[in-house]
C-alpha cells in the first residue's frame, strides 16, 4: 500500500517521518508539522488501519507494521532519518530501535506497550477496542469515548473526534474498526518496549503528558530505567494527545529535540 501524506515537504535538512496513533491519522500531526522550520523535509503517512487509508496488513502486529514503515523509508529515498512515533505509533517506532545507523533518532510520544500490561489493563483495552463495540454504541457515548486522552477543548480535539467518527460510520468502518480490534490484540501480544529498547544505540526521546490516562507518565519512566541515556520530556497539563493539545509547544519540542541530535 502506498502512503497517503499530510504533507511531504522536500528539503535539503534532516529527514522526520511521523507515525500516527491508533485510530488516528496523518492529519493528527499536521497542525504541528506546519509550524516545522522549512529545512525539514517532512513524511507523515496515513498507516495501514488509518482513519484515512484504512488498508491491511498481513498481521497486526507491531512488527509487521515497521515492516511497511521500513518500506516507506525505501520508496521515499529517506536515508537515517529521525522518527517521531505517538501511541501505537511509539510502539512501532520502537521496533526499529535495533536499526543502528539507519536511523538518526526516535521520539516516542506516549507509546503504548512501554512495560507491558497487567490482567486488568489487557481487559480494559480489550473492551475499548472490540469491533462489535465500536460498532454498536450510541455515537454521544462513542464521541466521549474519542475524547479520552485529551486535556484541551479546542480545534485539536474537535478535528480528531470528527475524522475519527467519519472513519466508524464511512464506507470504511468495517475495516476501521477491525483495524483497531487487531491492532490492540498485537500490542498486547507483543514483547514490550522494555525488551525491544534494551542494549539499542539509537538516540531516543520519551515524551509524557502528567495527566496522560492511557500511557502515564510511571510507565514511560520504567523505559527510562530500560534506557538511562533517553531523553525524558515530561510535560506538564498534557494528557494523549500533545501534538494536537498544544501544536506549537510541540513543534517546539520536535525541532529543538532533532537539533540536538543534529549537532
Amino acid at each position: 500500500m502506498t502512503a497517503t501524506r499530510a504533507r511531504a515537504r522536500v528539503a535539503k535538512g534532516p529527514s522526520l517521518v511521523f507515525l500516527h496513533g491508533l485510530g488516528g491519522s496523518s492529519a493528527d500531526w499536521r497542525a504541528a508539522i506546519s509550524l516545522l522550520p522549512s529545512r525539514f523535509r517532512v513524511v507523515a503517512p496515513d498507516l495501514p488501519g488509518s482513519s484515512l487509508a484504512p488498508g491491511s496488513l498481513p498481521a497486526w502486529t507491531p512488527a509487521a507494521f515497521a515492516a511497511w514503515v521500513s518500506d516507506l523509508f525505501r520508496q521515499e529515498g529517506l536515508r537515517s532519518p529521525h522518527v517521531v512515533g505517538h501511541s501505537l505509533g511509539g510502539r512501532v517506532a520502537g521496533e526499529l530501535a535495533s536499526d543502528n545507523g539507519f536511523l538518526s533518532s526516535l521520539l516516542l510520544v506516549a507509546p503504548l506497550g512501554a512495560a507491558g500490561y497487567s490482567l486488568t489493563d489487557r481487559l480494559k483495552w480489550k473492551a475499548m477496542s472490540r469491533t462489535i463495540v465500536l460498532r454498536s454504541v450510541p455515537e454521544a457515548q462513542m464521541r466521549r469515548a474519542l475524547s479520552y486522552g485529551f486535556v484541551v477543548e479546542g480545534p485539536g480535539k474537535r478535528g480528531f473526534v470528527e475524522r475519527a467518527m467519519a472513519a466508524r460510520t464511512g464506507p470504511s468502518a468495517a475495516a476501521a474498526t477491525e483495524a483497531i480490534e487487531r491492532s490492540v490484540d498485537g500490542v498486547l501480544e507483543a514483547p514490550p518496549l522494555t525488551e525491544r529498547l534494551r542494549g539499542g544505540k539509537v538516540p531516543i526521546g520519551l515524551v509524557v503528558g502528567s495527566e496522560d490516562p492511557l500511557v502515564s507518565p510511571e510507565e514511560v519512566q520504567k523505559l527510562v530505567r530500560t534506557r538511562t541515556d533517553a531523553r525524558l520530556f515530561r510535560l506538564p497539563g498534557q494528557g494523549h494527545y500533545p501534538m494536537l493539545d498544544d501544536p506549537r509547544g510541540f513543534a517546539q519540542l520536535v525541532e529543538r529535540f532533532v537539533e540536538e541530535i543534529e549537532g
